[in-house]
């Protein structure tokens, strides 16, 4: 009752070959079969893995395998050597290109180690591990010795900006939503040697990663960009037409005045691009060591309650609940910024009235107002 398909060779050209062998039970209907190969073009063998729904190379559209894999009732099982394969995925806007990987095929579970990948402008090296029908089938550990934010931004536009305008309106306004995003859970780690942000190169960035669909949830953020360290968490809400980012932590160590500061809060945004950038605000604490606010004096620590915003070239900062305290005295007030950009001080050490003004972010002189 048994069918058998002894060792056969199949030739692409005269370098590239594979060989397959099987059998087939006619009574139990279970099917064995057996791939291996040198070295072969997935090109030239498309048709034939996606047909028989190989993992993995089934997905491929180019680039060459070598291994063996075999097929039981379970599935397929086997080892791969990947060189130069294109795999196209739902979330990136390009291709991931693998140059080199080891792959492990067992039923239901991938597992690909030591990947080299570029996508884009991105390249990337780590692991990747599927296994289906778990709450988090995509697992993967990713180290990135340098990333543009900018790059990351088009890279991820399928995730971050959906559909057009007619999209919208076939959706009466609300923002279409793809099944493969609905169907999204992945966790893992992300590192970064370097990490370019809006002029600022942030290096030793890593954080923990929760995609569950709409959205994605990051832990264990830091990041260091000269003597300035931040730590935190971060949420990224993928349900609007534009994303809409929330994050919350700490930033220390930032040289101002002569001194250092330091401050805790939550900074959020939304959108893409510059409007990304125009839609920042931020509110929260902070605290300062040896500052110098000539000449309204210089403070052994600055203390109080932040609110800033980015809107386009003319930022905001309101200062609330100030505590200015020298080696004399304590001074209260707060602070506010003017349509020209100039920051308004007023105080007071319980005897005397002070107001100062001046471009206070940048370090010159403030200018006492009579």
């Amino acid at each position: 009752s048994t069918i058998t398909l002894e060792p056969a060779v199949m030739a692409n050209g005269d370098t590239e070959t594979a060989e397959v062998a099987g059998s087939y039970d006619l009574s139990s209907r279970a099917l064995r079969a057996r791939l291996a190969s040198e070295g072969i073009s997935i090109a030239a063998m498309r048709k034939a893995i996606s047909v028989a729904r190989v993992p993995l190379l089934g997905e491929a559209t180019a680039g060459t395998w070598s291994g063996e894999i075999n097929y039981m009732p379970g599935g397929w099982m086997g080892n791969l050597k990947l060189q130069d394969v294109d795999i196209p995925f739902e979330a990136f806007s390009a291709p991931l290109h693998v140059t080199s990987a080891e792959a492990q095929l067992a039923g239901r579970s991938i597992h690909i180690k030591r990947f080299n990948v570029n996508v884009g402008n991105v390249e990337a090296q780590g692991e990747y591990h599927y296994e289906e029908g778990t709450d988090s089938p995509h697992k993967f550990r990713l180290v990135l010795a340098h990333a543009d934010a900018e790059d990351l931004e088009k890279l991820l536009q399928p995730a971050l900006h959906r559909g057009s305008l007619l999209n919208y309106a076939f959706n009466f306004g609300r923002p279409p939503q793809p099944e493969w995003l609905r169907e999204m859970h992945a966790s893992g780690t992300i590192q970064a040697g370097t990490l370019e942000m809006s002029g600022t190169t942030w290096s030793r960035v890593k954080a923990n990663v929760e995609w569950n669909a709409m959205e994605v949830r990051l832990t264990g953020l830091e990041g260091q960009a000269g003597p300035v360290t931040m730590k935190g968490e971060a949420q990224i809400d993928l349900a609007r037409r534009e994303p809409a980012y929330e994050l919350t932590g700490t930033l220390a160590g930032f040289a101002w005045r002569e001194g250092t500061l330091s401050a805790e809060g939550t900074l959020s945004a939304a959108g893409t691009s510059r409007d990304l950038l125009n839609s920042l605000k931020a509110r929260g604490e902070f605290r300062g060591r040896t500052i110098d606010l000539a000449p309204v004096g210089r403070f052994r620590t600055v203390d109080g309650h932040f609110e800033w915003a980015l809107n386009g070239r003319s930022p905001k900062l309101s200062l609330t609940e100030l505590k200015l305290q020298s080696e004399g005295a304590t001074i209260t007030g707060g602070a506010e910024t003017r349509d020209n950009g100039e920051v308004v001080l007023r105080a007071t050490d319980g005897t005397r009235q002070i107001v100062a003004s001046g471009a206070l972010m940048r370090g010159e002189p403030l200018k006492i107002v009579p």
